[in-house]
């Protein structure tokens, strides 16, 4: 099963393709998604001695991120069309 950190990369690169390289709206995550997101991307800096300092945790490769309980994690596209994390 992909990580949250894997749909959330594979999400952007397809809008990327898509939509001419231009940048997604954000990507709307709950609480809980956005923290295992935080975590995976902290993982990958201490994997490579890079550390806690310098972490962008408004954005991940470029794409504002926001939080909401009434959401179950989506891409908001440049057009505002919303394109699920996972399979439903």
């Amino acid at each position: 099963m992909a990580t949250l950190y894997d749909l959330a990369l594979h999400a952007i690169r397809k809008h990327w393709a898509e939509h001419d390289n231009a940048y997604p709206q954000k990507l709307l995550l709950t609480p809980a998604q956005y923290d295992e997101l935080i975590q995976a991307r902290r993982n990958g800096r201490i994997a490579i001695n890079m550390g806690d300092e310098g972490l962008d945790k408004e954005r991940f490769m470029g794409v504002p991120l926001a939080q909401s309980d009434a959401t179950r994690g989506v891409l908001v596209a440049a057009d505002g069309r919303e394109w699920p994390l996972a399979g439903g």
